[in-house]
C-alpha cells in the first residue's frame, strides 16, 4: 500500500472520529428526572424516566416546582463531568428528594452535565479552573429556566467534588437571590496537597487550590450547606471549615462513626464519595430536606 493510499485512510479515520466526538458532546445530556421517586432509596432508577431540554419540557408547571439542579464530579480538568445516563446511577440522596414534598412544592430533579473543560495554565496564570466553567454552566442554566418562568428563589444547586465547588462559586454569585446551594466534598484541585495560603512561587494543583480558597473567602456572602467528610483525599475537612467564616456557609462533618453509630453500613468505602451510599440518604436525608424547606420557605 502506497503511503499515499495510507495517509488518505488515516485522514479518514481521523475526521469520522471528530465528527463522533463531537456529536455525542453536542448531543443533550442534561435531563430532568420525571416519574415518582419519593418510594424509598434508589426509587428513582425504578420509576423515574427522563426529559432533556430539547424535548416538550412543562415549564408551567416546573414553575410551581423547586427545581434542584444536580452537577457530579469528574476525573479531572481535561474530562467532562460524569453524566449518569440511568437515574439509577445518580447518588441515593438525589433519587430520594426527586419528588419530595415541602410546603413550596414538589422537588423535582434536574441533572445538569456540561461537558466544559478547565483551561487554567499554571505558568501564565491565565484561563480558568474547571470548577469556574463548570459554574459558568450552571449559570446559563439558572438564567434559561428564569427566561421560562421559574423564580431563582425556587431553584437549589447542588453537587459533588468539582461539581461541588462549581455549586459553590454560584452561592456566592447569586447570594441569597437563590433557592440554595449544598455542596458534597467541594474539590477542584486534585489530591490533598495542603493549603498555602499565599500564592507567589506556587505552581500545578497547588497554585489552583490557593486560587480557588481565596476566590470563595474573599466574598462577602454564601449561603450553602457544606458537607466535609474526614479521610477524603481530596478535600480536606480542615480546610474546609474555613469556608465556615463565609457569611451565610455552615460546614458538616460526615465520617463512618456517624453510620456505624447508627447500625448502618452501607456506607462508602471511599469518603469522597460518601454521598452517593444509601447510608448518607437515609441518615442525613431528612437534614437536608428541612433545609431545602427552611431555604425556600412560602412567604405569606
Amino acid at each position: 500500500m502506497s503511503f499515499l493510499l495510507k495517509f488518505q485512510r488515516l485522514f479518514v479515520l481521523f475526521v469520522c472520529s471528530i465528527l463522533i466526538w463531537g456529536c455525542a458532546v453536542n448531543k443533550p445530556r442534561s435531563y430532568f428526572l420525571e416519574g415518582e421517586g419519593d418510594a424509598g432509596a434508589g426509587s428513582a432508577s425504578a420509576s423515574a424516566s427522563t426529559v432533556s431540554l430539547n424535548q416538550a419540557v412543562d415549564w408551567a408547571r416546573l414553575a410551581e416546582d423547586v427545581v434542584l439542579i444536580w452537577t457530579d464530579g469528574s476525573a479531572g480538568q481535561g474530562v467532562p463531568q460524569f453524566c449518569p445516563e440511568n437515574p439509577g446511577a445518580l447518588p441515593e440522596l438525589i433519587q430520594t428528594l426527586h419528588r419530595k414534598q415541602i410546603p413550596a412544592g414538589r422537588i423535582t430533579v434536574y441533572v445538569h452535565c456540561p461537558t466544559v473543560l478547565g483551561d487554567f495554565d499554571w505558568e501564565s496564570r491565565s484561563g480558568k479552573g474547571k470548577a469556574e466553567r463548570v459554574a459558568e454552566a450552571i449559570h446559563r442554566e439558572i438564567d434559561r429556566f428564569v427566561s421560562k418562568g421559574i423564580s431563582p428563589r425556587r431553584i437549589v444547586v447542588a453537587g459533588q467534588s468539582s461539581g461541588g465547588w462549581a455549586s459553590l462559586i454560584v452561592a456566592r454569585d447569586w447570594g441569597k437571590r437563590l433557592g440554595g446551594t449544598i455542596a458534597f466534598a467541594p474539590a477542584d484541585h486534585g489530591l490533598y496537597k495542603p493549603l498555602v495560603m499565599d500564592t507567589e512561587g506556587l505552581t500545578g494543583w497547588t497554585l489552583l487550590k490557593s486560587l480557588n480558597f481565596n476566590d470563595l473567602l474573599s466574598s462577602d456572602q454564601m449561603p450553602a450547606l457544606i458537607y466535609a467528610f474526614p479521610g477524603d483525599p481530596f478535600s480536606s475537612p480542615n480546610e474546609l471549615s474555613l469556608l465556615s467564616h463565609i457569611p451565610g456557609a455552615r460546614v458538616d462533618f460526615v465520617s463512618r462513626k456517624d453510620f456505624l453509630a447508627l447500625d448502618c453500613r452501607n456506607y462508602a468505602t471511599n469518603a469522597h464519595d460518601q454521598v452517593r451510599s444509601r447510608c448518607f440518604a437515609e441518615l442525613f436525608g431528612p437534614h437536608i430536606l428541612n433545609y431545602i424547606a427552611w431555604r425556600i420557605r412560602p412567604t405569606s
